[in-house]
């Protein structure tokens, strides 16, 4: 249930048959979720999914009240930062997004074998307003392809939202543009 007993479940790309689906962190097609990991997903997945309208709850409290005014003003004092795409491991491989992947059931499948040091357009799927598939499939990219450098682009949009910003640059996100496509690819492969 553990973060250690999670890395232990990835299994690399190389080892996986083609055309075949691969559940992840030790989960099978019949698996579920326990009780304490739909906890967490359900808490953490509203955070995430709803940190729009925490903001906006904020923005309004800030006229009554201090301090959501500062608490606002640190939050939007982080677009200051720089949001490079750091492909930050330790985070990608949280306990939290196991939970998430265990919360959705995700699953992949290789249509082919990806070589070691290669360069690959990666695709991922669905894609929406909030893009859980390419979010929680990006946290596990490092550990399924050991060797090649995983990146990824998100909406331009995300990289304006205080907190978004740079919980999408730690798992080696840009926003997305021509320029930036072709200039992670020159970094490595792009999903």
């Amino acid at each position: 249930m553990g973060a250690e007993k999670a890395d232990n479940d990835y299994v690399p790309a190389a080892d996986v048959p083609t055309n075949v689906r691969i559940y992840t962190d030790g989960q099978d097609k019949d698996s579920k979720p326990t009780f304490f990991q739909l906890l967490v997903a359900y808490a953490s997945l509203t955070l995430y999914t709803g940190w729009g309208h925490i903001l906006m709850m904020l923005a309004v409290a800030s006229i009554f009240y201090q301090i959501p005014r500062i608490i606002l003003a640190l939050l939007f004092g982080t677009l200051l930062l720089p949001a490079k795409p750091v492909l930050w491991k330790r985070f990608n491989r949280s306990w939290v997004f196991s939970t998430w992947r265990r919360y959705f059931h995700f699953s992949f499948l290789l249509e082919e074998v990806a070589k070691k040091n290669g360069r690959y357009v990666f695709v991922e799927f669905p894609h929406g307003v909030f893009p859980m598939g390419p979010l929680v499939a990006g946290t596990l990219c490092q550990a399924i392809f050991p060797g090649i450098t995983i990146y990824s682009l998100a909406a331009s949009s995300v990289f304006n939202v205080p907190g978004w910003r740079h919980f999408v640059a730690w798992i080696g996100s840009m926003p997305a543009s021509k320029s930036n496509f072709k200039y992670l690819l020159r970094r490595g492969s792009v999903a």
